[in-house]
């Protein structure tokens, strides 16, 4: 109700300038110089209350943009056949005590339910910062579906500000427009994640080499033998 108060009050003065006119009218009459002098009158205040909308509407988009915004979303392109649940504060401060409630949990292929933090029950995030995002693992990509239908997901995202105003934000999170689809339009992810075993492959080759060396050693020694 108090947010809406200015706009009312505003809008009330607008009003009763333009009655204040019409009634100048109907009493002095359209030629009367007192008249005349209540228009001008009447339009510096409209003029004011225009410029003071104006301000009151800046400081409201202002204050919007300052407040924590909070964007729970699947990832399924940054790691190749992972899943990951990203929580992001795309607002103008940091959020603090941030809970998520669901309405139907996410389960992985262990049948674990899939949550930021399992250790307390009073938040999942102690705090997220202004552009900060945080992700979780959730599973590889055809367990995912099997383990979840529908993959549509519910509940309200509970937080508050660095002034301690509370806040609760309804989400709707679905995975439905990536079943059958292609995730990776390029190959690069793929291409990474194969790379990434390059090591292990070449210590095995290491470690192959060396017992092979070991061996002819043994063999060599033992023709001198």
């Amino acid at each position: 109700m108090f947010k809406y108060l200015p706009r009312i009050l505003l809008f009330a003065v607008f009003v009763f300038s333009i009655t204040i006119f019409i009634a100048a009218i109907n009493i002095l009459g359209v030629s009367n110089v007192s008249t005349w002098a209540t228009l001008v009158a009447v339009l510096a205040v409209l003029a004011s209350v225009i410029s003071a909308w104006s301000s009151f509407e800046n400081v409201v988009l202002q204050k919007e943009a300052l407040k924590p915004d909070l964007e729970l979303s699947f990832d399924f392109r940054s790691r190749y056949s992972l899943i990951q649940l990203s929580l992001a504060n795309k607002g103008g401060s940091a959020a603090k005590n941030i809970k998520i409630e669901w309405d139907n949990n996410i389960v992985n292929n262990k049948d674990e339910v899939v949550t930021f933090n399992s250790s307390s029950e009073d938040y999942d995030i102690l705090k997220l910062s202004q552009g900060e995002e945080i992700l979780k693992k959730v599973d590889v990509h055809f367990s995912f579906f099997e383990k979840n239908d529908p993959v549509v997901f519910t509940g309200v995202l509970k937080y508050s500000d660095l002034s301690g105003k509370d806040y609760e934000q309804p989400f709707r999170l679905s995975a439905e427009h990536y079943k059958g689809t292609l995730v990776y339009d390029r190959e690069e992810i793929k291409t990474h994640y194969e790379m990434q075993k390059l090591p292990k492959l070449f210590k095995k080759i290491i470690r192959e080499l060396k017992q092979l060396n070991r061996k002819l050693d043994s063999f060599q020694e033992d023709e001198q033998t």
